[in-house]
């Protein structure tokens, strides 16, 4: 009995370590007989859907390989990449974003999420980006170079943006669950900038374009880079941002801290009769300028309130540009019906809660750290306060 039950886990073994004739994979490939592919490209054409694949900047410092097709529907067109003998196998396992021309936006993008979310070779966290007043095609090519690629540009922003203060890049998932529940979203927009020129070639960069208004899965329009960083705020997507802030004695340079958010919906008898957005966000002093006072409280004031006009500024403007887009992408009304579901149940007329229709007030209150004085010798010794 013994004997018999060692040679059923020798077989069961050899089975799963591929010893046995046929292994366990099917199909089987070498590193170096597979193409990964890291960002792929979306236009719309006069066939159908135009898609471009970059493998982004190979290992030694090579320009990336760009391969081109154009098909009726995204999954012809990648079937149709693979399928073109080239002896390697195309992987988009590892894809880290599909970058989305205007044209295409405009159309409609639902389709091109709903391929990636029901596709077993791609991964709902890829991120997403629409290109600004071009196409997703040009964009690659003109960033392809020795040492330069636009998966790489694309893969440094997606992971410094939230430090620059002025955008977030949402995934596939991200954003079918908003345009899914709230009918509206947001994407990172990004555009082309001029670059360097190496070797009598001008090789391009890519830059953000503030973010883009998604609803009906389709591209609805841009928010200005005031109202992107207002949303940015409001939506807690900035990690770190450079700033400034003016008192009468004199400038300092800030560093974001954080920021958080309360949403309060105000009822009038069995009505809504208005939004509070109530921000609150920290910020330290990294530099001053001569004849600037930290220790002082009025200085201090000062320097608060100036911050804390500037974010109002940009958040009023981002709330403002909801509401007459008719369009909740920041997500105030299903913060409001959080903070007192049961009053909401109650509404007698829940048209009121309508982000194009209802009054929203927005106040944004700041605190300046770090302003004591680095040239005091008491608090450089560690002996003062």
């Amino acid at each position: 009995m013994k004997i018999r039950a060692l040679f059923i886990i020798g077989v069961a073994l050899a089975l799963l370590t591929g010893c046995a004739g046929a292994g366990v994979f099917a199909d089987y490939r070498e590193v170096e007989q597979l193409e990964i592919i890291r960002t792929i490209g979306i236009d719309k054409g006069p066939e159908g859907v135009t898609v471009t694949a970059d493998t982004g900047v190979e290992e030694d410092g090579r320009a990336p390989k760009l391969f081109r097709t154009a098909a009726p529907t995204l999954s012809a067109a990648l079937e149709q990449l693979q399928e073109t003998p080239r002896g390697r196998r195309m992987v988009f396992a590892h894809t880290e974003q599909v970058v989305i021309g205007e044209t295409a936006a405009r159309a409609g993008l639902a389709g091109y999420l709903d391929y990636i979310e029901r596709a077993t070779e791609m991964r709902i966290g890829t991120g997403v980006f629409i290109v600004r007043d071009g196409t997703a095609e040009d964009l690659l090519a003109a960033c392809a170079g020795e040492g330069s690629s636009a998966a790489d540009m694309l893969l440094f922003l997606k992971t410094e943006i939230r430090n620059m203060g002025c955008g977030f890049v949402y995934t596939c998932g991200d954003i079918a669950a908003g345009l899914a529940s709230e009918g509206c979203a947001l994407a990172q927009a990004v555009e082309r900038a001029p670059g360097e020129t190496v070797t009598e070639e001008e090789r391009a960069m890519v830059r953000p374009a503030g973010f883009a208004v998604l609803a009906e899965g389709a591209l609805a329009g841009y928010l200005t880079e005031e109202e992107s960083r207002g949303a940015a705020l409001l939506l807690g997507k900035v990690e770190r941002d450079d700033m400034t802030a003016a008192a009468e004695s004199g400038t300092a340079a800030l560093s974001f801290r954080g920021a958080g958010m309360r949403v309060r919906p105000l009822f009038l008898g069995g009505s809504l009769d208005r939004l509070s957005v109530a921000v609150r966000t920290e910020a330290a002093v990294k530099e001053a300028s001569e004849g600037l006072t930290l220790t002082a409280a009025e200085t201090r004031r000062a320097l608060a309130q100036d911050l804390a006009a500037r974010e109002t500024e940009r958040a009023a403007a981002a709330v403002a540009r909801s509401q007459a887009m008719g369009l909740d992408f920041l997500g105030l009304c299903a913060a409001a019906e959080r903070a007192s579901p049961l009053r909401f149940g109650a509404l007698r007329d829940r048209g009121a809660a309508d982000i194009g229709t209802m009054t929203v007030e927005v106040t944004v209150s700041a605190a300046v750290r770090r302003t004591f004085d680095v040239a005091d010798p008491f608090s450089v010794r560690g002996k003062g306060a």
